[in-house]
């Protein structure tokens, strides 16, 4: 009886101390903080990303790709936060490019912006007009016919 209490008390550490699934990688040429603490970017071409964690660029730019092929690149001075289904701007600026089907979304100040999958944006926060780029194959054709 006493093994299968070892047993018990083994497996249930086990799933207690399981990872947290990928959500992608970042890469960065210097200057890259990870949940506050400073990243060796040096020789690594990129880090594993996990939903709660916080990310914060330096002087240059930070590339997050998404295990769908999005990716969003946090810009200079700028920090975001990981979440599940959800990548949220705290500070400074972020380009995104989600790739079709995607299911992530943006998010800026508690606001999930409205991104159409295949599409590249620019947003800022604090919150500054959204520029979406919209390429001509995506516009719905309009007929000049009146009725």
């Amino acid at each position: 009886m006493g093994k299968k209490i070892i047993m018990t008390i083994a497996l249930g550490a086990a799933a207690f101390a399981a990872p947290a699934e990928t959500a992608g990688s970042v890469s960065a040429s210097k200057g890259l903080q990870l949940n506050g603490q400073p990243v060796p970017v040096a020789g690594t071409k990129s880090w594993p990303v996990s939903a709660g964690d916080d990310l914060r660029s330096d002087a240059t730019p930070a590339v997050l790709t998404l295990k769908d092929g999005s990716k969003i690149v946090l810009g200079k001075n700028s920090q975001a936060k990981v979440e599940e289904g959800t990548v949220r701007l705290v500070s400074g600026t972020m380009q995104y490019a989600m790739s079709q089907g995607s299911k992530v979304q943006v998010a800026v100040k508690g606001d999930v912006l409205s991104a159409r999958t295949g599409l590249a944006s620019t947003v800022t926060n604090p919150v500054a007009p959204v520029i979406t780029v919209v390429k001509a194959e995506d516009l719905t054709p309009v007929s000049r016919r009146q009725p």
